[in-house]
């Protein structure tokens, strides 16, 4: 089979960066850090998907704190991103980006209710223990066809199962990987496993989702990740006053154990200037069903950032 007849998913290894402090390289960061390993790791990305990642560092960026004090950070995972972290750095050393590099396909879209948005449209994937869970957009061979949620999952991030589910028919059958037909589908559920210790067994993996511009967002419930209901029947966020708040792409949601309430990233359209642009939001809620009102995060001259974090 002609793996470049279907739509795909590439192997990206980052290979493990490593400073060494020295006499002449001196780096001192405020608080300690857990030590990250040494071996290469893979990330299974879409082209959208790097959007999750970018309004990720978005949001890291969008809350800066003063300096001065020291910052207690726990046990908590933080990126290097800038000198928020960095009490001081000598002139010898300097901080850099290193790029991933494509290597091998891990993953085709080639079953008949996959279709070219599978590969670019709204993949989440996070690690869930033992394994990966990787959720995606199907259907829609043409417009106004249906659209589906799919399910997929490895052990090691490159060899990818899409189990026979028997969950939702498609064209007489229910052997394939679908898990969601229903209101949201279109954006593809950004599912997330929920953290929170007072969170019921019947929602430990949860999502907010729409059906496109200007469409009401519902909130999605499920004890295993593959077993999908609504929450309740009525939508969870409407509003449509001050900016335009669009709910035409995935939804990044979180639990936030620090704050204790439940954050939600999603794409807005407003107008600062004549024609409208897209921009990025920011909600929370302490129990998953009454939203704060959307907060625009502010980039500064940062136009470039916030136009791939909302393409």
């Amino acid at each position: 089979m002609d793996a470049g007849n279907f739509p795909q998913i590439v192997g990206i290894p980052l290979e493990e960066q490593s400073a060494s402090a020295s006499n002449e390289c001196e780096f001192n960061v405020r608080t300690q850090h857990q030590p990250r390993g040494n071996a290469t790791r893979f990330l299974e990305v879409f082209s959208v998907a790097m959007m999750v990642n970018v309004m990720t560092l978005v949001a890291l960026l969008a809350h800066p704190m003063s300096g001065g004090e020291t910052l207690q950070i726990g046990s908590r995972l933080e990126l290097f991103v800038d000198a928020w972290l960095i009490d001081s750095m000598s002139e010898s050393l300097t901080m850099k980006l290193h790029a991933p590099r494509p290597a091998e396909v891990v993953l085709q879209f080639d079953r008949p209710w996959e279709t070219r948005w599978s590969a670019s449209g709204y993949g989440t994937v996070f690690q869930d223990g033992d394994r990966y869970r990787l959720y995606y957009r199907a259907g829609l061979a043409e417009f106004g066809e249906p659209e589906f949620v799919c399910y997929a999952q490895s052990t090691d991030g490159i060899h990818w199962e899409k189990p026979d589910l028997n969950l939702i028919e498609y064209q007489g059958s229910k052997k394939n990987n679908i898990v969601w037909d229903g209101v949201g589908s279109p954006h593809a559920l950004g599912v997330f496993k929920d953290t929170n210790p007072r969170c019921l067994p019947t929602e430990r993996y949860k999502a907010l989702s729409s059906d496109g511009y200007r469409k009401p967002v519902y909130a999605y419930g499920s004890p295993d990740g593959i077993r999908w209901h609504l929450i309740q029947e009525e939508p969870v966020i409407d509003e449509h006053r001050g900016a335009v708040a669009a709910y035409d792409s995935q939804f990044c949601t979180r639990w936030d154990p620090v704050d204790r309430h439940y954050v939600v990233y999603h794409r807005i359209w407003y107008r600062p200037v004549d024609d409208k642009v897209r921009s990025i939001a920011v909600r929370t809620s302490a129990d998953f069903i009454n939203w704060t009102p959307l907060k625009i995060l502010d980039f500064g001259n940062l136009f470039l950032l916030r136009l791939l974090a909302t393409s």
